[in-house]
């Protein structure tokens, strides 16, 4: 079945758009990296300049902001976001580049932390990733001049 998906959302309170909804992404923020989830009809975006990830429904309505620093509600305790790039999610996890942490994480749906793959690999700036088969990692290494394939032990 294909999918049709058409949503416009504010991008700050400077928008003119009409809609009701607040702006979900402030001056200082961008969404850069956007996937869905389609079984669980969830939109994952990068907010690059924010350092978070905005989880929302295909129909536009918010659902959660991961952010990094201290162990909190809605924040990855032990990492500290500098450049969310690049995002993917399953049906379990949330897959983000960090180009300026030269790491991949990897985040459950509720936002804690599950493992960085920094620590299995060196990374240099990666910056696009995919996802396959829910499981499989395939990234771009920039300065690392590489595209590697790896399945992570989630």
């Amino acid at each position: 079945m294909p999918l049709s998906l058409f949503l416009l959302l504010p991008l700050s309170s400077s928008s003119s758009s009409s809609s009701l909804s607040p702006p979900l992404f402030s001056s200082s923020g961008f969404p850069v990296g956007i996937a869905i989830h389609s079984e669980s009809s969830t939109l994952a975006v990068a907010d690059t300049g924010n350092d978070r990830i905005q989880l929302l429904s295909t129909s536009g309505r918010h659902l959660k902001t991961i952010r990094s620093g201290k162990e909190e509600e809605g924040r990855v305790k032990d990492v500290r976001f500098k450049s969310v790039h690049s995002i993917a999610i399953t049906r379990e996890r949330i897959f983000m580049t960090d180009p300026k942490n030269n790491s991949i994480e990897v985040l459950a749906r509720d936002g804690s932390r599950v493992l960085s793959i920094r620590e299995e690999v060196e990374l240099q700036q990666p910056t696009e990733l995919l996802v396959v088969e829910e499981k499989i990692v395939v990234f771009s290494d920039m300065d690392g001049k590489r595209v590697q394939i790896m399945e992570p032990m989630t």
